[in-house]
């Protein structure tokens, strides 16, 4: 059916920690002009942002991890170059003595066997100059044959020794030139791999020096992130600090938390209704006043409307009891209707039945959806701050 409780958005959306005997000026002074319902709002808000900035947080802490991950592996590659770089320079030392050594030996090989093959030559050409006479003078400046004989001898050995000792310095000098061929190239080889590994190095560097730029810029991204998470766990906290001011604005004649829960808890557990979904109720229609009207004329702590009362058996809609149990029967009923959907209940509750059914879910009301909206959000902070119930 069509329900016609309807009433002034200030007293609808009063919310979860209300705090005045009267609905009006002393809420506005407590809150700076905002209602608990808006100020709940704001902290759902803060807090969906807060969860925001998390999570981004947490994307950021692992694209750092990585990053720096990445850069103990580039500083290891780095390293191990160094040590190949140190390796090979080592070696082209190596190599350069013995090409050195080698070089001298050679240049040592090349001057005995100009001499040699000078002496030998110059024996040549005498005897070319002389011709047999000329060498046989030479032989004959002897005293006796056996002088000659043995002055033929010497000069015959000296020849011969001369002759081999050119063979065999011509031999090695081409073994020596070959083996300097070879170092050489092996130098050349040394030469290209350090050329390689200094590229190597160079490159690392590089890719070191971005990665460190990288990171920066994510610590930096970082703080700000944590700046920004800061001043929204701030507005939280003054949110909350004005949440909990309203909630200490109970005036004589109302109910402490305490007492209404004891007294709605009983009556919620016979009709099968969540205590902490009647507490948010009760909270958003009238802050827990049990003398609370709107100026539609809906009455109590559940704002019954006359009518309603009347088909609840309600005789005293100001009698906290009696209320409650008309208002906690009423939204029963309506669970039943909508097959336990709390949120077309609650959108029923406001706006009626019939038009739940109209549209097929909740109006499309604004004072509605944020009537639902609020209710649900004090429903979630009821059950997770009074996991023990309201004491």
């Amino acid at each position: 059916m069509l329900r016609p409780r309807r009433r002034l958005l200030g007293v609808l959306m009063i919310g979860i920690w209300i705090g005045a005997l009267t609905l009006g000026p002393a809420l506005a002074s407590a809150s700076g002009g905002s209602n608990v319902s808006q100020l709940t709002r704001q902290l759902n808000t803060v807090e969906s942002q807060v969860q925001a900035e998390n999570a981004f947080l947490g994307a950021l802490n692992y694209q750092t991890h990585a990053t720096v991950v990445a850069l103990d592996q580039i500083d290891q590659q780095i390293a191990v170059t160094r040590e190949k770089l140190l390796v090979l320079q080592a070696e082209e030392v190596v190599a350069t003595e013995m090409l050195n050594r080698t070089q001298s030996q050679y240049n040592a090989t090349v001057a005995s066997y100009n001499q040699t093959w000078a002496a030998l030559t110059s024996v040549l050409r005498w005897t070319e100059e002389h011709g047999p006479i000329g060498y046989l003078a030479v032989l004959l400046q002897v005293n006796s044959f056996q002088e000659f004989t043995a002055r033929l001898a010497e000069i015959s050995n000296v020849s011969a020794f001369e002759l081999k000792a050119s063979q065999r310095l011509a031999t090695e000098k081409v073994q020596l030139a070959h083996e300097i061929a070879l170092i050489n190239q092996e130098r050349q080889s040394l030469a290209a791999a350090q050329q390689a590994a200094l590229s190597v190095e160079n490159q690392l560097l590089s890719e070191n020096n971005q990665r460190r730029a990288e990171l920066a810029a994510l610590l930096s991204k970082r703080s700000a992130v944590l700046s920004v998470e800061h001043a929204l766990l701030l507005q939280k906290n003054s949110l909350t600090e004005k949440i909990m001011a309203l909630e200490g604005e109970y005036a004589s004649g109302r109910l402490t938390k305490a007492q209404l829960w004891t007294a709605l808890y009983g009556i919620a557990q016979t009709y099968g209704v969540d205590p902490y979904l009647v507490m948010a109720v009760i909270m958003q229609e009238s802050g827990g006043n049990p003398n609370a009207k709107s100026y539609a004329g809906a009455l109590g702590l559940m704002q019954l409307m006359p009518s309603t009362a009347a088909g609840l058996s309600v005789t005293n809609p100001f009698n906290p009891i009696q209320n409650l149990q008309g208002g906690i029967r009423d939204l029963a009923g309506l669970l039943r209707e909508f097959g336990g959907n709390v949120s077309l209940a609650l959108a029923a509750y406001n706006a009626g039945a019939g038009s739940v059914l109209r549209y097929g879910g909740i109006p499309p009301y604004e004072q509605t959806q944020n009537y639902v909206a609020s209710i649900l959000a004090m429903y979630k902070r009821f059950q997770q701050e009074f996991p023990n119930g309201v004491q």
